[in-house]
């Protein structure tokens, strides 16, 4: 038991950046899984409240809490946490099942799927024209 996290960029057109569903569930591809990195994952959740996510009622005593929720990344969210990333200013998370600051261990392989994901969202399908590429990041605990 423990923490799992996963990138992903898939093909949909949802009309918010939480909590969205799609309809092609074989269109997304993982970018990156990490395992209990438990400072990205108080980032994503901070993203995901201030982007007007609801949260999950998995939560200890039924609060909604960032477990099992979608959170779009859009390309200036990206870019923000590379720069947060590589100032190691990733803030401070923690919880029974997230295990210990893992920030040094992941910060290349991050730093690499941040950029792949940056790419995926600019560039453009082999017709010339953007197929609605987004990417967003889940976990669960």
């Amino acid at each position: 038991m423990g923490l799992d996290q996963t990138l992903y960029a898939y093909h949909g057109k949802n009309k918010k950046e939480t909590d969205f569903t799609y309809k092609d569930e074989d269109s997304t591809e993982e970018i990156y899984y990490w395992r209990k990195h438990p400072n990205l994952e108080e980032y994503m959740a901070e993203l995901y409240f201030d982007k007007g996510g609801k949260g999950s009622k998995n939560g200890f005593g039924g609060e909604p809490c960032f477990n099992c929720c979608r959170v779009e990344l859009k390309l200036h969210d990206i870019e923000d946490l590379i720069e947060t990333i590589e100032q190691d200013k990733l803030p401070e998370g923690g919880g029974f099942f997230h295990g210990n600051d893992s920030d040094e261990y992941y910060k290349e392989k991050t730093l690499e799927a941040l950029t792949k994901a940056k790419s995926i969202l600019n560039c453009p399908s082999f017709d010339g024209k953007r197929k609605n590429k987004r990417i967003y990041y889940t976990s669960w605990w």
